[in-house]
C-alpha cells in the first residue's frame, strides 16, 4: 500500500510527467524492467547491493524501456523512480506464470488461462464460420 501513496504522491507532484501514459504503458514498463534486473545490475558499481534497486538506469536499458513503452527519456526517469521499488521486491511475481493461480483458485469454478471455443473463426468473414 505504501507503494501506491508514494506513486500518487509523485503523479500530485509532477502530473505533466505522466500525462499520456495508459495502465497498459506502465504495466509494460514495469515488466520489462523486471525481466532486466540482471542486466541493470551487471552496470553498477560493485558497492551497489542488489538487494535494492539502483538510483538510475544504465543507458542502454533507459534507451530500451522509452522505445518498448514509446515514451520520452524524462518519462523513463520519472517511471524507474516512481516503480523502481515495486519492480525490485516483486521480481519473481512479475515475471512468472499466472497460471499457477488459475490452477489454484480458477479451475474448481471452470476459469482457466486456456481459452477454448466451440466456433471456428475465419479470418475472412471476420467472425464466426457457419
Amino acid at each position: 500500500m505504501a507503494e501506491l501513496e508514494s506513486l500518487l504522491d509523485l503523479l500530485k507532484a509532477q502530473p505533466d510527467a505522466f500525462h499520456g501514459l495508459t495502465i497498459g504503458t506502465i504495466f509494460r514498463f514495469i515488466t520489462c524492467a523486471a525481466r532486466l534486473k540482471d542486466d541493470i545490475m551487471l552496470t553498477q558499481p560493485p558497492e551497489i547491493s542488489a538487494s535494492h534497486a539502483p538510483e538510475n538506469l544504465p543507458p542502454s536499458i533507459r534507451l530500451f524501456l522509452g522505445q518498448t513503452c514509446n515514451i520520452p527519456n524524462s518519462y523513463v526517469d520519472i517511471c524507474w523512480t516512481a516503480l523502481k521499488d515495486t519492480i525490485w521486491s516483486e521480481e519473481v511475481q512479475l515475471q512468472g506464470s499466472i497460471e499457477p493461480y488459475f490452477r489454484e483458485h480458477g479451475h474448481a469454478m471452470g476459469i482457466s488461462t486456456y481459452n477454448f471455443s466451440l466456433y471456428l473463426k475465419d479470418q475472412h468473414t471476420n467472425g464466426v464460420v457457419s
